[in-house]
Order: C-alpha cells, then structure tokens, then sequence
C-alpha cells in the first residue's frame, strides 16, 4: 500500500513514516522547501515538494497511485492569528482530503487534537458534544474544530473513508517542543511539582500514536473520532525521573500544594500571562491538566481501532533518551567541545 503523508518532518508525522515503512508500506511525504529530511530520506520515503496552501489539485497530483493518506501536518500552539490559525488548519485539510478524493485515494487519517473538547470536566468521550466553548484565544483548539468539520463534510466523497485520532500532549524522539521544556526543569537544582505528582498525565508516545494510525488506514472506524490518549499510565514523577535518568540528572523535587499551585495559576491568568511559547494555552488548564487524572478516556479506540500501544513506559522514555543524548553530542561537536 502507498501512503501520502503531510507533516512528516514534524513529532508524530516522523513515527508514522517510520512505523508505515516497517510495515512494508511506501511512504510518499509532502515537505516543504528548506526542511530537514534526513530522517525521512534514510527511511526510503519518497519526497515531493509543497505545502498546504496548494491547490487540491497540485495535491491531488502527488497523491497518485496512493491508496491512503495521513493528514498530521498543521500548526500547533503558534503565534499566528485565528484567521492564519484556521487557514493553515482548517484550509490545509479541506485542500488536502479534496486532493485525496480526486486522486481516488480511498482511506485517510486524521490528525486531531483533544483540544477540541474545550476546558472544563472530564471525562470526555468521543459521544460527548462540543459543550464547552473555546476562548477566542485559544486559536489552535478553535482552527483544530473547523478542521475536524471539514473532515466530517468531506468523509465518503469519492469513496475516501476518513479515521479521525485526538491525541493529547505527545512526547518521543525528535519532539521540538515539549520534551525540551521539560530537559530545562530538569537541568536545574530543583524542580517544582504541583501536587503529588501520581496522577495519570494526558501525553502518549508518539511512537505508540503511529501504530493507531496504521490501524486507522486500514479503514476500520472510517467516519469516526477516537481518543488516543492513554498508553502507559504515565504520571508527571514518572516522565521527570525516567527522562532525568535517561540522560544522567537527578534534580530534587519539591511538590507544590494542589490548591496554591490552582492559585497561582488562576492570578497569572487574570494578568494576561500565558504559557510561554505556547500561544492561547492558559496556565490554570496547564496546571490543572498536570495535577489531575487524564480525562481523556481511550476505551474506544482500543476497543473498535484494536490499538494496542506497542512501547512500554520504560521503552519509551529509554528511546526518547537515547534521542536527547545524540542531539546533545551533535551540540557539542557543532560548538567545537
């Protein structure tokens, strides 16, 4: 089977291309002009030139003679406004599954986000309606639910049947962004933990996401959304230790009460601070995400997709180690240490 794969240089669209060629699939990635793509060259996956602001037909010319297609690219958390947010989302679906159906691609995948559920209580199922309204703010959360809508209008044209997957916070090898935040916690003397630090976090490995993508080309749960938010039971102690040991730090940790860390939160909130480099995320859900139980239950998928994570905890953070620890060799040739 061949595979038309966007967002392929990014976290997870490099763990679908690597999974898919494992598998014996050929991989044909959409990368634009300029990117890294080494990774994908070493892997066999054939490149082409563009990006998501193409025409469906320029897309539909590149997906020829593939049967499937991953749609992973888009904008995560970025500094763009909502209208650049929506078109790059948004848009950048619409031109690409309408590629897909004139190319007569047949089966497709989605990647989504549980920010479409908004903030509030868990848990939330895939069943459960968009209650909870998005701050206009949130760009990515609002760009993410007009794409998931584009997905739903554009599922069975042409026969291409669409597999819709809401991950939560993803961390691996190769992951620009969140795992580097936590090595900078980490690299300091002491590292504050709100609450106790036991709970199970929403964030998977992006390794363990790629085999439900494959799952998800295989059509089965066509026309349907699916959590793919719990694979390892992992908790915020458990990801700081693990990846503190896979690269040799051993920070003191200093939990911080439930109810003051909800407080600080609530006032950074109310003076207009964000996340830093995390545009549209406020802090008290950060706060709250990171204190208590994932609410994003993946019963579903395990049940109707067969997902069956394929890395362990320790598995995982050992390979996302191993990553950390050759970038950090390459740094320090690169500065000539």
């Amino acid at each position: 089977m061949r595979v038309f794969l966007t967002g392929g240089t990014g976290l997870l669209g490099s763990h679908v291309a690597e999974r898919l060629r494992e598998s014996g699939y050929e991989v044909r990635v959409l990368v634009r002009q300029g990117s890294d793509t080494g990774l994908l060259r070493a892997l066999g996956c054939e490149l082409v030139q563009g990006d998501l602001g193409d025409s469906p037909e320029a897309h539909a010319g590149r997906m020829e003679g593939c049967e499937g297609v991953v749609h992973s690219a888009g904008e995560v958390y970025g500094s763009g406004s909502l209208a650049e947010t929506v078109n790059l989302n948004a848009g950048g679906t619409r031109r690409v599954l309408e590629g897909a159906a004139l190319a007569g691609t047949t089966s497709g995948v989605h990647i989504s986000s549980v920010a479409v559920y908004g903030d509030g209580v868990g848990p939330w199922m895939e069943d459960r309606p968009w209650s909870r309204e998005v701050a206009r703010g949130n760009t990515y959360a609002l760009s993410k639910r007009k794409a998931e809508e584009v997905v739903e209008e554009l599922h069975g044209r042409r026969g291409l049947g669409v597999t819709i997957l809401r991950p939560p916070v993803l961390f691996g090898e190769r992951d620009r962004r969140f795992v580097p935040r936590v090595v900078r916690m980490l690299k300091g003397r002491v590292v504050l933990l709100p609450g106790s630090g036991r709970n199970r976090l929403a964030a998977v490995y992006a390794g363990n996401v790629a085999e439900a993508v494959e799952r998800g080309l295989k059509g089965v749960g066509a026309g349907e959304a699916f959590n793919v938010s719990e694979d390892v039971g992992l908790t915020p102690r458990a990801l700081l230790e693990g990846l503190g040991r896979a690269i040799g730090l051993h920070p003191h940790f200093i939990s911080i009460p439930g109810r003051l860390a909800r407080i600080a939160a609530t006032l950074v909130d109310r003076a207009g601070i964000g996340v830093p480099g995390v545009r549209g995320l406020s802090l008290t859900r950060a706060v709250r995400l990171s204190m208590e139980d994932n609410p994003y239950p993946a019963e579903k998928a395990r049940l109707i997709l067969g997902w069956s994570p394929p890395y362990s905890l320790d598995e995982a953070l050992a390979r996302t180690g191993m990553w950390l620890r050759q970038e950090e060799e390459r740094s320090k040739k690169g500065r000539g240490e």
